[in-house]
C-alpha cells in the first residue's frame, strides 16, 4: 500500500511568504486542500515559484474565487465541468498563478497516482505543516 502520511523530506521545503498567508486564510476550511505537483517539486529544489497548483476535496472554483477575493486577485473559471479555477495574484516579486482543482478521483492518493511523473505526484497539506511532504510514489527519491 502507498503511504500518504506526511513526513519530513530529506531537505527542507522553501516557500514564499504568500504561501504562509494562504495557509492562514485557509485554516478554517473544512475541506482537504493540498499544494501539489510542480510547486512542491520546486519548493524541494529551492527554485522560485511562479505558479502553485492546489488539489481539494471540496468545490475548487468556489475556493479559487474566495482566495482571489481575499487577496485582491483576479479569478477565472478554467474548467467548470472538472471544477478548476485560476487565481492571478500581483505580488511585489511578480505575478503568481494559482490553479485550484477538485481531486482527480475520490481521494488525494487517487489524484497523485493520476499525475504524469512521480516528482509531480508529491503534496503538502496547506492546513498542516508546510515542512512535511506527502510522497506516496517516491518522487523525492527520483529527484535525488
Amino acid at each position: 500500500m502507498m503511504d500518504i502520511a506526511p513526513r519530513e523530506p530529506y531537505r527542507p521545503l522553501i516557500w514564499p511568504d504568500i504561501v504562509v498567508d494562504i495557509q492562514e486564510f485557509l485554516a478554517i476550511s473544512t475541506d482537504e486542500i493540498y499544494i501539489v505537483g510542480g510547486a512542491v517539486r520546486d519548493a524541494l529544489l529551492h527554485r522560485p515559484l511562479h505558479d502553485i497548483d492546489f488539489a481539494t476535496s471540496g468545490q475548487a472554483i468556489r475556493l479559487a474565487r474566495q482566495i482571489a477575493n481575499h487577496f485582491d486577485g483576479d479569478f477565472f473559471a478554467l474548467d467548470s465541468e472538472r471544477d478548476v479555477g485560476r487565481v492571478l495574484l500581483n505580488l511585489p516579486e511578480g505575478r503568481l498563478v494559482l490553479d485550484i482543482a477538485r481531486y482527480r478521483g475520490a481521494t488525494l492518493l487517487e489524484d497523485l497516482v493520476d499525475r504524469d511523473f512521480t516528482l509531480n505526484a508529491m503534496a503538502v497539506d496547506i492546513k498542516g505543516s508546510l515542512e512535511h511532504l506527502v510522497d506516496p510514489l517516491h518522487g523525492e527519491t527520483d529527484i535525488n
